[in-house]
């Protein structure tokens, strides 16, 4: 759960009504970073709170497990996270980064999942190709401005499954797309697979003993951060058994999340299982404060997170196709399941995608790579077609000349298609230029046999459309109306979603839709 690995899970589905970003706030906003005087002291509390635990934790007897074992045993993960502080949103996130408003929010976090490592493919005996891992519970609570949301997991019956990539893990479920929100629950500031990267490479000598300097390479991996500047994180070894190693490790660094300037301070504590060969429990304070991003809202977030891992007498049985790397994954295994409360879709998009508002009248998503914006879409629902009128390519082609007006310099045919549920579909792009930019716009109009109707306007800059390709097609093709609410009227556009207490950041949002340095052109 991190902003990258800071915000709290189950913000993402509460930012399009709330702020103007929605995507990983529940990675690293989970992080939110502790080392202030004040969260160090609660941190203190944290650790010995939970220090009994941890020690009874390996206290079972695993002396007959061989060395050649290690790394391939099942645990037993338990994990808590909370988090605490204050969103950072932008006047308009693609041109200005300056700060618009800052939202408190906290959450709390609890997962319980049996954790297993696994070579994938046909790769011979070595390091794990990757983990996979069974959640019991992954649930998030978190309040942002006094309104509370709760997000679960949904059921994976075959696991949720971590393949390394770089410094990051890539998530995907292996039988079912997961949502955005889905994503960012389970994404924490520390992965448990990835706590042995806070030990000094001396760990086992019995003789070595004092403080060491954490590497700056494993920091970043450990957190999945893209890139560290300074690091002045260092850690001590305290006591040390025949069974057990404890270490304390304290500092700050300053780095990069993907694009994004961030900088964290932490102190923790954790336990080595010499017999296992493996950190068995972690206990963590951090404090995050992080710039605002084209996909995400920036933070300055503390929190804390206690890992505890515990061997398994048996592992599950293995899906009989794992992938030794991540060119391996199918790439619609990796897609994204994002929906509009408010007008009634759903859609499969590539995780570039972005849901920046979904306000009743608006949707708008945009197609994020690195620290550029390639395309915005807009979604709008217009008044319901009356029984028999029908929507010709006549009034789609007029409506789009009325819209775009002067900016309009040129046309494309129509094509026209019948979806698997049986939609219209009708597409149409064009040529233009808004503020003297030259932009490329795709209209698609959808329609059921029920009347109901939705359009998508996706706006770029021509210079884009080669990096932009037919993204469209891919998350047009997989477009579906939802069930509409009872309190619905048969006029989609005009609904009115019910104001929650955040309900006054919206207009904020639905005010900053129209950047990307161009016109949108949608069709009412």
């Amino acid at each position: 759960m991190c902003l990258q690995r800071l915000h709290p899970p189950g913000l993402s589905s509460l930012a399009p009504t709330l702020v103007m970003h929605r995507s990983r706030l529940g990675r690293r906003a989970f992080i939110a970073r502790s080392a202030s005087v004040a969260l160090i002291g609660l941190l203190g509390t944290s650790l010995q709170s939970t220090k009994t635990l941890a020690d009874d934790s390996s206290s079972d007897n695993f002396s007959d497990i061989a060395q050649s074992e290690r790394g391939t045993i099942p645990f037993r993960v338990k994990v808590e996270l909370s988090v605490e502080g204050n969103l950072h949103l932008p006047k308009n996130a693609i041109v200005s980064k300056e700060l618009a408003i800052g939202v408190p929010i906290r959450s709390k976090a609890s997962f319980t999942y049996d954790e297993q490592s696994f070579i994938g493919g046909n790769q011979t005996p070595g390091p794990p190709s990757g983990f996979i891992r069974h959640f019991q519970e992954a649930v998030a609570t978190t309040t942002i401005h006094q309104t509370q949301h709760q997000l679960r997991l949904r059921p994976c019956p075959n696991g949720i499954i971590a393949v390394p990539s770089g410094n990051a893990e890539v998530l995907f479920a292996h039988d079912m797309l997961l949502s955005r929100e889905e994503l960012d629950l389970l994404q924490f500031p520390v992965a448990s697979s990835r706590i042995d990267m806070l030990l000094p490479d001396f760990a086992e000598k019995p003789e070595e003993t004092g403080v060491y300097q954490l590497d700056p390479d494993l920091l970043c991996s450990a957190f999945q951060l893209s890139q560290i500047s300074y690091s002045e994180v260092t850690g001590e070894i305290q006591s040390r058994t025949d069974e057990i190693l404890k270490m304390q490790f304290k500092g700050g660094l300053t780095g990069k999340s993907s694009q994004t300037n961030t900088e964290l301070e932490m102190i923790g504590n954790l336990n080595f299982d010499v017999r296992l060969g493996t950190c068995t429990w972690l206990a963590l304070g951090l404090r995050e404060q992080r710039d605002i991003s084209l996909a995400e809202p920036g933070f300055d977030l503390a929190a804390t997170l206690t890992i505890q891992k515990t061997p398994l007498s048996a592992a599950r049985p293995l899906p009989e196709t794992l992938p030794s790397r991540l060119e391996d994954i199918a790439p619609n295994k990796l897609f994204l399941e994002q929906q509009s409360q408010n007008l009634h879709f759903k859609l499969h998009t590539d995780r570039s995608w972005y849901m920046i508002t979904d306000a009743p009248g608006l949707c708008t998503m945009r197609l994020i790579e690195g620290d550029q914006a390639i395309a915005q879409c807009d979604f709008r629902s217009p008044p319901r077609l009356a029984p028999g009128q029908i929507y010709s390519v006549e009034d789609f082609q007029a409506d789009i000349s009325q819209k775009l007006g002067e900016q309009l310099d040129s046309l494309g045919e129509i094509d026209v298609t019948n979806g698997e549920l049986g939609n219209q579909i009708l597409r149409i792009e064009a040529l233009g230029q808004a503020q003297q930019i030259p932009i490329r716009w795709i209209f698609i109009h959808f329609s059921d046999a029920s009347g109901r109707r939705l359009t998508a306007t996706f706006t770029m800059e021509s210079g884009l459309s080669e990096r932009f390709a037919d993204a469209d097609l891919q998350t047009t093709s997989s477009l579906r109306f939802t069930p509409l609410k009872s309190d619905d009227s048969g006029d989609s556009g005009s609904q009115k979603a019910p104001k929650t207490e955040a309900g006054q950041f919206s207009e904020l949002k639905n005010s900053q839709n129209t950047d990307l340095k161009l016109q949108s052109g949608s069709i009412d």
